[in-house]
């Protein structure tokens, strides 16, 4: 008989309710965390279950709070009906609402939480319990100051400074949801399945989707003369060699296209700053 392995984990769920955002980060020394634990109900809210993660849990969850259950009630309701309930940890965040947590008593020590208006924190397996209240105090310091993505990824970072898990890291994920007139969109859904360096990989990850996902400026735009005119041609060249096989004539906006920068575009005259600094590093 094979040895039962519960993932060791601790995350942040949090929301930002001014901009309608709600989401979740973590860490885990365990292969592809973030396709395991997270569950969203657009009614209801977000679900992290950590230890021994099931999605019938968080159904559970969500069906009884549309019952008329607090998130506190919901939770204890599934988890008295759970026979692997020691071995779970679960954080519940209602959209617009204080959220609660359960922590299974078989769980690996160092194992705390931490529930706040806007934020929970839960971990298990832990060098410390400044882990989690590390998280939750950056959180609530940042949270009006930076992007809600960058807040969450410095909260974890903050975690990983103070200790961590016990056992390292392996995989990281982020998942971020807006409201919009028709519900909730998952706007951001990253993750890093297997790295001894998760929470930088991730990190890199978030930075690759603003440069991809943002609308180029042209107050933050280079014109495209002179020694930028010069440092482009190379560019062209260098990336003409590299894509040969495409059979096209390597020009500026062909290459926007091939690097998946379309929305950097700004014009024939004026090109991106992120976008020139993303091509420099890649093709000089």
């Amino acid at each position: 008989m094979g040895l039962t392995n519960y993932p060791s984990t601790y995350s942040l769920i949090a929301q930002d309710n001014r901009a309608g955002l709600i989401g979740v980060i973590t860490q885990s020394k365990y292969l592809a965390i973030g396709s395991l634990i997270h569950f969203f109900n657009e009614k209801v809210g977000l679900v992290v279950v950590q230890g021994k993660p099931e999605e019938k849990i968080a159904t559970g969850i969500f069906n009884a709070y549309q019952c008329g259950y607090s998130p506190r009630e919901a939770i204890r309701k599934v988890e008295e009906l759970d026979q692997f309930s020691d071995y779970r940890q679960i954080a519940f965040l209602p959209i617009s609402e204080k959220g609660s947590i359960f922590t299974g008593e078989k769980l690996k020590e160092v194992k705390v939480g931490v529930v706040r208006p806007s934020c929970i924190s839960i971990g298990n397996f832990l060098k410390n319990k400044d882990v989690i209240y590390s998280i939750i105090e950056e959180f609530e310091t940042n949270i009006r100051i930076d992007k809600f993505s960058n807040t969450l990824l410095n909260s974890l970072k903050m975690g990983l400074k103070q200790g961590g898990e016990k056992r390292g890291q392996q995989s990281a994920a982020i998942k971020i949801w807006k409201k919009q007139d028709q519900g909730y969109s998952k706007i951001m859904d990253l993750r890093v399945d297997d790295s001894e360096y998760a929470i930088e990989d991730l990190e890199e990850l978030i930075k690759k989707y603003y440069l991809y996902m943002t609308p180029g400026n042209l107050k933050d735009s280079i014109e495209n003369n002179g020694e930028t005119h010069d440092l482009i041609e190379r560019i062209l060249t260098n990336a003409s060699a590299k894509y040969a096989d495409l059979g096209e004539k390597m020009t500026l906006k062909n290459l926007y296209r091939i690097e998946n920068l379309e929305s950097r575009w700004v014009s024939d005259t004026f090109i991106d700053r992120e976008a020139f600094n993303f091509l420099k590093s890649k093709f000089l």
